[in-house]
């Protein structure tokens, strides 16, 4: 039987798993990870904030990680249901918060988000609700954007 690594909650296998994820998305996809203490307004308003903006937001190859204290999932198509969503096991949903250093449940963080590019590198830190609109701008500017939009 695996234990849990301590200091994330998430055994080695759900660490693995999620560098897994994170390397298939690799090139392929830019991420919002956001982390917030519990499924509530603030969880909500986001998804929302998001899915107002799904084509802008699908056309820049964004997935949405959504994670609520000890839940969380992958919304690859913010306009889907949330039967549509791809949960996390609570230990994925550490392994997240660890990789990406986002508060963890016990709520000394109610809010925090991270942009991640599609090199894999955090390019943005926020710790209140992430308006797509303000960084779609900030996502266009970045080299490999620039690209797809030539393209």
């Amino acid at each position: 039987m695996e234990t849990r690594m301590r200091d994330s909650g998430a055994t080695e296998a759900e660490m693995s798993q999620v560098r897994s994820m994170a390397a298939d998305w690799r090139w392929k996809h830019r991420l919002l990870v956001v982390a917030v203490e519990s499924d509530d307004v603030r969880f909500d308003r986001q998804r929302a904030m998001v899915t107002e903006a799904s084509e802008e937001w699908l056309d820049r190859n964004l997935l949405l990680i959504m994670l609520a204290g000890e839940e969380g999932w992958v919304i690859d198509d913010p306009s889907a249901a949330r039967s549509g969503w791809k949960p996390l096991s609570a230990g994925e949903a550490a392994a997240f918060r660890r990789r990406y250093d986002l508060g963890d449940v016990l709520g000394d963080v109610e809010f925090e988000a991270v942009l991640v590019g599609k090199d894999g590198g955090v390019k943005d830190r926020y710790r209140e609700i992430v308006d797509p609109s303000a960084i779609f701008p900030f996502i266009d500017a970045m080299p490999m954007r620039m690209d797809e939009m030539r393209e």
